[in-house]
C-alpha cells in the first residue's frame, strides 16, 4: 500500500470552518503518527495560489 492511499483511508471526523479545517481521528489509528508529521509539513508550506 502506497504512503498516498495510507493517508487517504483514514477513518475520521472532519469539520471545515472559515478559518481552519480540524481532523479527529482515533488515537488507535495505527498511521497517525504519519498523518500528524504530514499535517504539520502542511502547516509550515507557502499557500498554494489558485
Amino acid at each position: 500500500m502506497t504512503i498516498r492511499l495510507k493517508l487517504f483511508k483514514i477513518g475520521a471526523l472532519i469539520r471545515v470552518s472559515v478559518r481552519r479545517v480540524t481532523v479527529q481521528m482515533t488515537s488507535a489509528h495505527p498511521e497517525a503518527e504519519l498523518f500528524i508529521q504530514v499535517a504539520r509539513r502542511l502547516e509550515r508550506a507557502p499557500p498554494l495560489l489558485l
